[in-house]
């Protein structure tokens, strides 16, 4: 062969292999392109029988936005927590920022039904981004952790198994692009199958639907499919067949948690089975927020309780504890001589409010009332159950009635000793203010939908929802004096710290369709001094 000849043909298998050695050299380092750690990816070495799995993001950026909030003793405890944690797990000489966050892709966990009835298996898959780093991570780990380790193959993949704490044993293996754990050897071997063709989590098409969606949170942190709700409860939960029949409505949901502007939101997403809704409840406008005081301690918000209770009936013709629910609701109201159906909320349709209201005249010296808001479309309706309700009060000897006009309203008064029991008012045609306990309060000059606490607590919910229901959990905590004299409080100092950073909590729901049904909670935090 001539040096020409010769010369191209070494410099092509020269190419040819430093394009492969630079391939293999990416692979192991985890930067190939097509390399992805979704939850998609992951359930695809999950056995079939799994009914949910988790997601918890790596992202470092996610993360970092959640440490700009929290008090310093809520910091310092999550932080000893988390040194604990890593203690227990390996040793103090093992850092996971360190030594397992460069090699670390995905983490995801894997729900499975244990032997034991009612009971189940948890399966860890990790996805390897870089496994020149998780090699060296196994190598220290070997050496810095001492505990007793055994081998043994299973078709083609070698299992390692770790004696752990409480004379309990973990069992690792690779499979691929990812780390297994389980302490169930079984549970492993499963998912060994399942990497080597078995179906997977990921195989059925209503579950790769599921793992498909996206929740609209920012910087999510974390995120679970739950294929078949009642699996989670399992047979031997202490629930009656009527309360199965309704969990068995729930086909699959999705939640999650991720780091707003104003702090910790979660959500969830519920798909439902077809008939389960027959009405779509309508969207609240929320403008009976306006009547209540920005200094709200806490408030339910809603529109229409006429529909909603003509729901439930239609529900409970095939539900029996339902049925039994409205039962003693009616026989509540008849008690008052009323017709729950007839005279309550048949004048109910329109927007309304519950709230506590901090106020130092209230009965008995508990320093808070109630305050409730209506509107209706029916106003003739709805003065005839009040008249109704006079006529009653009118044979109690210690509650006298008295008319007055505050603040320009004409108010009726039911008192006690000259303390306020209920009072009532018509702020407009369609709306009707009450209190409970305290004496009747005007409109507020700065309502609870001004106050900065209540927007900083709903600012990333859907705006367009089914009502709010709100906690002003600073103002509680303030107004008993700290968390230690809150009453019933058997919390941990890591809770305290953590209800101790919160300043207050919005939750509202929504229903874009028959089938789905969302809730959102924002757990609105205190700022990092």
């Amino acid at each position: 062969m001539s040096k020409k000849s010769f010369l191209p043909g070494c410099l092509v298998v020269l190419g040819l292999t430093a394009v492969t050695a630079g391939g293999v050299y990416l692979y192991l380092r985890g930067q190939l392109p097509w390399q992805r750690f979704t939850p998609l990816e992951s359930a695809k070495v999950i056995p079939e029988t799994a009914f949910a799995s988790s997601f918890v993001s790596t992202d470092a950026k996610a993360w970092s936005v959640l440490a700009k909030y929290g008090t310093p003793e809520s910091r310092t405890a999550v932080s000893q927590g988390l040194e604990e944690l890593q203690k227990n797990i390996f040793t103090d000489k093992i850092d996971y920022q360190r030594d397992i966050e460069p090699w670390i892709g995905s983490i995801s966990f894997a729900f499975l039904p244990a032997a034991t009835p009612g009971q189940s298996e948890l399966l860890t898959v990790i996805g390897i981004k870089d496994k020149i780093k998780a090699s060296e991570f196994q190598k220290k780990l070997g050496q810095q952790v001492n505990r007793k380790t055994s081998t043994s193959d299973y078709k083609g993949v070698k299992i390692t198994a770790i004696d752990w704490q409480d004379n309990t044993t973990i069992y690792i293996a690779v499979a691929g692009d990812f780390l297994l754990i389980s302490y169930d050897k079984k549970v492993l071997e499963a998912a060994i199958d399942t990497y080597r063709g078995q179906p997977s989590f990921s195989s059925k098409p209503e579950v790769r639907k599921l793992l498909s969606q996206s929740l609209n949170l920012p910087n999510t942190l974390a995120t679970i499919y739950i294929d078949d709700y009642a699996a989670i409860l399992g047979p031997d939960a202490n629930l009656s067949p009527q309360s199965r029949q309704e969990l068995a409505k729930i086909q699959d949901v999705v939640a999650g948690v991720g780091v707003t502007d104003t702090g910790l939101q979660l959500q969830m997403v519920a798909k439902l089975a077809p008939e389960t809704i027959s009405n779509l409840p309508s969207p609240s406008r929320n403008q009976v927020l306006n009547y209540l005081p920005g200094d709200t301690i806490a408030l339910w918000s809603g529109n229409n309780l006429k529909q909603g209770w003509e729901e439930a009936e239609k529900q409970s013709q095939t539900n029996p504890e339902l049925q039994v629910f409205l039962r003693q609701i009616r026989e509540n109201f008849q008690m008052a001589t009323l017709d729950a159906d007839q005279e309550v909320f048949n004048w109910m349709d329109r927007e309304f409010a519950f709230g506590i209201i901090p106020n130092q005249q209230a009965v008995g010296g508990l320093g808070f009332g109630g305050m409730m808001i209506w509107q209706t479309g029916d106003q003739k309706a709805a003065k005839i159950t009040l008249d109704k309700l006079n006529e009653l009060v009118k044979t109690v000897p210690f509650i006298t009635i008295k008319n007055s006009q505050i603040s320009g309203q004409d108010v009726t008064e039911w008192k006690a000793e000259e303390q306020a029991i209920l009072t009532y008012a018509w702020p407009n045609n369609d709306t009707l203010k009450m209190t409970v306990g305290i004496p009747y309060q005007p409109q507020p000059n700065q309502p609870i939908s001004k106050s900065e606490n209540f927007q900083a607590s709903i600012a990333n919910l859907p705006k367009n929802n089914l009502g709010y229901f709100f906690i002003d959990v600073e103002q509680i905590i303030a107004k008993a004096g700290g968390i230690n004299n809150l009453p019933a409080t058997e919390l941990t100092p890591e809770a305290k710290a953590f209800l101790e950073s919160v300043r207050g909590i919005g939750i509202t729901a929504t229903m874009p369709d028959k089938t789905t049904s969302k809730i959102d909670v924002l757990f609105s935090l205190k700022q990092t001094p």
